[in-house]
């Protein structure tokens, strides 16, 4: 049988672990709190990106000369080559590019 003894000290070890859970409960549901404000505040950086992405790869598109097919290519280089003039301003504009490419891949880069 039981003693009074016995199970007064039974509750108070009950009591004792339930007050232990409900603290943790509380340092839980904390947590919980902050990491979702933490989703929150990622989700619109995210969408932030995203927009920006967007305007860069619009940007991007719409800064992009049309060439012609790469067939032609070497003859327009061959042609462009012949006038030192056209020479200079092709090698200006494929710099250009080069500059550009770079610019995306560090961008790019970036957001990894």
């Amino acid at each position: 049988m039981v003693t009074e003894v016995q199970l007064v000290a039974f509750v108070e070890s009950f009591e004792h672990k339930v007050a232990r859970l409900a603290d943790h409960a509380e340092r839980l549901s904390e947590r919980i709190k902050d990491l979702e404000e933490e989703n929150k505040r990622l989700t619109r950086v995210n969408r932030e990106q995203e927009k920006l992405v967007k305007q860069l790869q619009k940007k991007q598109s719409s800064a992009q000369p049309h060439f012609p097919n790469s067939k032609d290519f070497g003859k327009i280089v061959i042609n462009n080559l012949a006038d030192t003039a056209a020479s200079a301003e092709f090698k200006k504009r494929l710099d250009e590019y080069i500059r550009e490419i770079e610019r995306c891949i560090e961008h790019l880069s970036n957001m990894s």
